[in-house]
């Protein structure tokens, strides 16, 4: 097996010959040792040194689950003598994750084998990987690029070309009301990032903090060692996003702040490991961010363990949608491309769209018809994915000189949704992310008749707007649950309930064959109430996977509908 190629910063690291018969390994542990038994004061302060004030208001205000008790020990670093020992035994740090509680590396047979045993270290598995594909997005030839640089005017708010992709998402409405992601911090999770651009070089004085998970510096753009073009794909994306050139390219949230994450290596050569993206979100959920969008694309290797398969995109299993799970349950929307496979023999969405709170979008063309790459759904345990569309056909963005392209994938459909989503932030910083999923996909066009082509249709930006922003609730609503299905245990499903008159809420929980397992009263006010259960019978046991049935009622009204629980 060819050695992985990768760079460190460290000294002693790169002290190390390499070992060509290493593998790299994730290595768990069973808890956190030491750092356990401490005094909660004691914790506090530990964690805070890896999560910032703005991520800690962040988690109060949006992320609903950050406050068990489980997401505390996920926070705490990882025991200094665990990876003292390893380090003894020949293995070769890579990664380290507090939230998965494990790390990375690089050991040969011999030396995992004597791992295994350790009493601290819970389970061995090999690295999985990723593959950045340069079929995610196509150039379009210089007459197709002139044509749509001609389609508008200078009087089109000064969007230039860039006119349509804006209009089809009704995004310039919300430029009206003064919303561009002023104050919204974002994490670009790509391939390297040109900030000299023409579009995006406004983004350097908006720019919080950047970082290279492959070479290990603060440089995103190419530099030594990095392969032709690295930093092209993350600066078209970064531009369609929040680029700013007035009568060329306007992106939804050029208003935003940014954090740039470079998790990928173009070489088609080298395989991705999807450590480097778990490593990145512990770092940009650790300085605040609000959105994380990512355009990764994964692709079918060779028969070996070392490969994922369509049953592993359950919404749990990959280490990357774990870590997706992990920046949700601290109320981070992810916002990430469902995947080019619908032409292929894979056809289905990809990690981490899998994961049940994360946004994943897929593509349509400009007649709103899905594009034949667009990765379907459903996800390995029956879900609808994608769960939104957007324009993903001759999308127009910067290249890393001083021209403009247009392209194609859902690369470029993804940050037009996660501008959106930053425009609505600002329109209302308080939503949670469960709330502000639940907005965007009821507000798209297919939301009551959601597939796994569409999922619940194209995004518009106006209508979820108004769907935030009605003034007067008129009647009794509630949106659909949402994961559907969700899992028994850690995992919780949120109900979203509109009364037009304050009113105690009641949630039952039913057996398909009507044993109630479930009631509670909460406190409805007049406008948009989130009601949480957490999987568990009114007994405190976590209930079976299996069909439920839901009934929530106010007064006289009552609502009722399916739920699904799985293990």
């Amino acid at each position: 097996m060819k050695c992985p190629i990768f760079f460190i910063v460290a000294a002693v690291l790169l002290a190390v010959s390499p070992v060509y018969s290493s593998e790299r390994y994730w290595i768990y542990f069973r808890d956190k040792g030491e750092n356990e038994s401490l005094v909660f004061q004691k914790q506090q302060e530990l964690i805070s040194g890896y999560v910032n004030e703005r991520a800690q208001q962040r988690r109060l205000l949006r992320g609903i689950a950050s406050l068990e008790e489980d997401v505390l020990q996920q926070d705490l670093p990882l025991d200094q003598n665990y990876l003292s020992i390893l380090k003894t035994m020949g293995f070769r740090i890579h990664a380290q994750s507090r939230w998965l509680n494990g790390v990375s590396g690089y050991a040969d047979a011999g030396e995992i084998e004597q791992i295994r045993d350790l009493p601290f270290v819970s389970s061995v598995e090999k690295v999985k990987s990723w593959r950045y594909l340069k079929e995610i997005w196509s150039d379009n030839d210089p007459e197709t690029v002139n044509r749509v640089m001609q389609t508008a005017t200078p009087q089109d708010w000064g969007y230039g070309p860039s006119l349509f992709q804006n209009q089809f998402h009704q995004i310039p409405e919300l430029h009206q009301k003064d919303l561009n992601g002023y104050g919204v911090l974002i994490g670009v999770f790509d391939s390297g990032f040109r900030l000299v651009n023409h579009a995006v070089t406004h983004i350097r004085s908006k720019l919080v903090a950047e970082y290279d998970f492959v070479q290990r510096d603060s440089i995103t753009a190419n530099q030594a060692g990095d392969p032709s073009g690295q930093d092209r794909h993350g600066t078209l994306v970064l531009s369609i996003l929040a680029g700013f050139l007035p009568d060329s390219l306007i992106g939804p949230a050029f208003g935003a702040n940014f954090v740039l994450a470079k998790t990928e290596l173009i070489d088609q050569e080298i395989h991705l490991e999807e450590d480097n993206w778990a490593m990145a979100a512990e770092w940009a959920e650790g300085l605040g961010v609000d959105i994380v969008t990512s355009s990764l694309g994964y692709s079918e290797f060779d028969p070996g363990e070392e490969n994922y398969h369509y049953e592993d995109m359950d919404g749990n299993t990959t280490i990357i949608t774990r870590a997706a799970n992990e920046l949700a349950r601290r109320g981070v929307l992810v916002v990430n491309s469902a995947g080019n496979e619908g032409n292929s023999a894979w056809r289905y969405i990809t990690a981490p769209a899998d994961g049940p709170q994360v946004l994943a979008v897929g593509a349509v063309n400009d007649k709103n018809q899905v594009s034949s790459f667009s990765s379907r759904g459903p996800t390995a345990d029956d879900r609808i994915k994608p769960d939104v569309v957007a324009l993903g056909e001759q999308v127009f963005g910067a290249t890393t000189g001083t021209t403009f392209t247009t392209a194609n994938g859902t690369s470029v459909s993804c940050p037009l949704v996660a501008g959106i989503a930053a425009q609505l932030l600002q329109s209302k910083p308080e939503l949670n992310i469960f709330e502000l999923l639940s907005i965007i996909k009821n507000s798209a066009e297919n939301s009551d008749s959601p597939d796994n082509e569409r999922g619940w249709g194209k995004v518009n930006a106006l209508a979820a707007w108004n769907l935030i922003n009605q003034d007067e609730i008129t009647e009794f609503r509630a949106l659909p649950p949402t994961p559907n299905p969700s899992y028994s245990g850690n995992f919780s499903v949120f109900f979203l309930v509109e009364l037009p008159v304050s009113a105690t809420i009641q949630l039952e929980i039913f057996t398909i064959l009507g044993q109630r397992i479930f009631e509670s009263n909460y406190p409805g006010t007049a406008s948009q109430n989130l009601i949480t259960w957490d999987t568990r019978k009114s007994n405190g046991y976590t209930v079976a996977a299996g069909i439920y049935i839901y009934r929530l009622s106010a007064g006289s009204w009552k609502y009722t509908g399916k739920l699904t629980i799985l293990n």
